[in-house]
Formats: structure tokens, C-alpha cells, sequence
């Protein structure tokens, strides 16, 4: 809150939120019970007023020595404020994060129709002094981060991500962007060592905006669909792609301090992509899947997170070890392994890989127009028909992993003949 230096002393003003209530207090160098201080220093520094009178709440705000401050702080955060944003352009969300009990939730936001909006977006844990405190102060944070996805408003569909903010277990986590006009957004908040546990704890999205948001939806439950994509998408903006033989299959590996995610995409419309992962080498850490070891089949144009491996709660240390295998197979590979999970309660599904349609722009020229006729004739694409049938079958109330097997099995057969 201010930094000065008297004589050689180079002294930060600090302020603990828990005030009076906190369970511990500074009370080393320039702390209020250090001598140190003289009368001259404290009138200084403005502990006192001339008269003597204190100017703050010794239990909240304290003094300490920039040498203390690096011996005793393992991170230091600066806050930005946006002086020049309006007041009533700030959003908070409440959200739950993942658990076994399902995805966890997420939201949409709407840019102002008339200009872009600058936005600063900050996801919080949940605090909780009284768990911690009953641990004894150990930490009970969970890896959290953000991802933001461009989609369409009327069909939900994904446009591109828009930003992230990468993962970390730390109290929150920050990102900012660009919000283009007019345009509505998925805010989703990540945590992958928390949907492994029971428990429920809740995050809050902070958006502080250059202007007013049009819209912002009430926080809902994610789909596995959207918790998949949206992981999917972290990975391939922060993790590295290994290429596959044959063209058009990869892999994405995203390996940080919170933990690792694999991903794979097969863009080939003629095989299987056939992976296997093996984590059992890893110590103190837990999967997404239940196992260290998965064996999956990827069917033609798909995508899907395989793993997911972060450290267990509490744990101080923790070693992550990955080895992998994979090749490919003729068809649709049978289907894979992803059985239909319970509704939305897992983010392990097939993503079917979808392009959106290109507008065909008319032309007052002949050969213009009847290029476009020509064009509009033409049957649907492999891909167009998977996509449309995967839209069907869903909207019937399949779930994503059938609706995607059965509209491969309808469209092979159809080519077959």
C-alpha cells in the first residue's frame, strides 16, 4: 500500500484482510511492537497523527522490512485498477468448480453492439479460513484457470478462443482481452484436481469492462461437450502439438507446475487414431480418468481429452511421469473406449470436429451466379453430413459419445454402397 525509504531502510506498508481476526501477526522489525520506531519515524511514515493519535488499524496494516518481505513471501501480486473504467461496468459470477458430481459451471457474456470492449477477467477459489485454519494452515488450494470461447448466440457453436488465463494453483488467477462488438462469449473457469473430490467449492468471475457488457447469462452447468471443448482449447493455446503419422493426426501435451493435459485430434476421415498412456510412474498425483493407465481409439474426425493428471490436495511434492504409445487402424476403429458416461459428468467424450459453412456471396454477373448455383448443388461434405446427423441424434436425447458413433456407422454405411 506505500514503500519508503528511511535512511537505509527500505520499508513496505502491508495489509492483512483478516484484521483482528487473523491467527497470526508480524510482530518482527518495524512491526507495531518493534523498537525500531521513534516518535519523529511514526509521524513520518503516518502511524500517528501530529497529536499523536494512531492513523489505522495496527491488526490490519503494518509495516516490514523489504528483506523480511522476500524471507517470509513466496509470490508478490500487484493489482491493477482501471481508473478510467466505468463503475457499472463490473460483472461478478459466482460459480461452482468441477467435482465427481459434475462439470461445473459457466456463463455467457455479450459485448456492447456499438464498440469493442476492453476487459480484465479474474477468476477467485473460494476462501475458506476455517478449513485451513483446521489444517493447520496448510493449503487447500486447487489448480483454477480460464478459458473464454468466441460462440455463435443461436446455436451455442464455438468460433475460437478467445484468451485464457493459465492454470496455476494459486488464490486466482488473471487474464485480458479484447471482446469484439456485438459478439457473446463462454466464460469457463478450469479446475482439474478438484473434479476428483466430493466436496464443492465455488469460484467467482470477476470481468471489470472499458464499457457497460450488453448481456450476461446467469452461471449453468456445463455440458461434457463444453467442459471437453474447453479444455481442449486451453491445451492446444498453452501445450505443444507432436505431429502424427499419418498427416492430419495429433497429439497435445500440456505440462506446467498444476499438472499435465493430453489431448488428440484426428482430422483424417479414413482411420482411427489408437493411443495409449501410461501414467503409473507418477507419485502423489491424481488422473481425471480413475487410472494411470488409458487405451482409447479416436475416430475420424474427432477430438477428445484423454487425461488429465494434477497433484492430490495437500500434497507438498508431487512427480509426474507420462509414457505413450499410438497407431492407427482402418474405419471408424469400432467407437473407442469412451463408454456414454452419466449425464455430463465427465469431460471425456468424442468432439466432433465441424467446419462452419462458408456464405456464398452473390454477384450481379452471370458467371458469378452461376458459379454460386453450381456451388449450392453440390452434395454435403463428409463432415457436413456426420455434423448434421451428431445434431439430430443429440437433440433426440442421445448422448454426445452415441449420437457421434451412430452418425459415423449411418454416414460409412451410406459411402459403402
Amino acid at each position: 500500500m506505500d514503500v519508503r525509504e528511511v535512511g537505509e531502510n527500505r520499508l513496505l506498508l502491508l495489509r492483512n484482510p483478516w484484521g483482528a481476526q487473523s491467527p497470526r501477526s508480524w510482530n518482527g522489525a518495524w512491526s507495531r511492537v518493534s523498537d525500531k520506531w521513534t516518535d519523529e519515524l511514526k509521524r513520518e511514515l503516518g502511524v500517528v497523527n501530529s497529536a499523536g493519535v494512531s492513523m489505522y488499524d495496527t491488526n490490519s496494516m503494518f509495516w516490514m522490512a523489504w528483506e523480511d518481505v522476500v524471507e517470509y513471501f513466496a509470490s508478490l501480486e500487484i493489482c491493477r485498477v482501471h481508473e478510467d473504467y466505468p463503475s457499472d461496468a463490473i460483472v461478478r459470477q459466482r460459480c461452482w468448480l468441477p467435482a465427481v458430481t459434475g462439470l461445473g459451471e459457466m456463463f455467457t457474456v455479450t459485448a456492447p453492439d456499438d464498440e469493442d470492449a476492453s476487459v480484465d477477467i479474474t477468476v477467485y477459489q473460494e476462501s475458506n479460513k476455517t478449513r485451513e485454519s483446521a489444517v493447520g494452515m496448510a493449503s487447500t488450494l486447487v489448480d483454477i484457470g480460464l478459458v473464454v470461447v468466441r460462440i455463435d448466440p443461436s446455436s451455442g457453436e464455438p468460433l475460437e478462443c478467445a484468451g485464457t488465463a493459465k492454470k496455476d494453483i494459486m488464490p486466482e488467477v488473471n487474464t485480458e482481452l479484447f471482446l469484439k462488438r456485438g459478439e457473446t462469449y463462454r466464460i469457463v473457469p478450469l479446475s482439474f484436481s478438484h473434479s476428483m473430490e466430493l466436496g464443492h467449492r465455488k469460484s467467482t468471475v470477476a470481468i471489470h469492462s472499458s464499457h457497460a457488457l450488453k448481456s450476461v447469462s446467469p452461471p449453468r452447468r456445463m455440458t461434457s461437450v463444453e467442459s471437453g471443448l474447453a479444455t481442449f482449447l486451453y491445451a492446444t493455446v498453452h501445450g505443444k502439438k507432436r505431429e502424427v503419422s499419418p498427416p492430419g493426426i495429433a497429439v497435445y501435451i500440456c505440462q506446467d507446475s498444476s499438472g499435465t493435459i493430453v489431448c488428440a485430434e484426428n482430422k483424417r476421415t479414413d482411420c482411427s487414431f489408437v493411443i495409449e498412456l501410461d501414467a503409473s510412474e507418477s507419485k502423489n498425483v491424481v488422473s481425471s480418468r480413475g487410472s494411470m493407465t488409458t487405451q482409447d481409439t479416436i475416430p475420424p474426425m474427432t477430438r477428445a481429452v484423454l487425461m488429465t493428471l494434477s497433484p492430490e490436495k495437500n500434497a507438498t511434492k508431487f512427480q509426474l511421469s507420462l509414457a505413450m504409445a499410438h497407431g492407427v487402424q482402418p474405419g471408424d476403429g469400432g467407437g473407442g473406449i469412451f463408454f456414454p458416461p452419466p449425464a455430463d459428468v465427465t469431460m471425456h467424450v468424442f468432439l466432433p470436429i465441424t467446419h462452419r459453412p462458408q456464405q456464398i456471396v452473390s454477384s450481379s454477373t452471370s458467371s458469378s451466379t452461376s458459379a454460386a448455383a453450381e456451388s449450392s448443388a453440390q452434395p454435403p461434405s463428409t463432415q457436413q453430413r456426420i455434423k448434421t446427423l451428431f445434431d439430430e441424434y443429440v437433440a433426440s436425447g442421445m448422448t454426445p459419445n452415441d449420437a457421434l458413433l451412430a452418425a459415423l456407422a449411418v454416414v460409412k454405411k451410406a459411402d459403402d454402397k
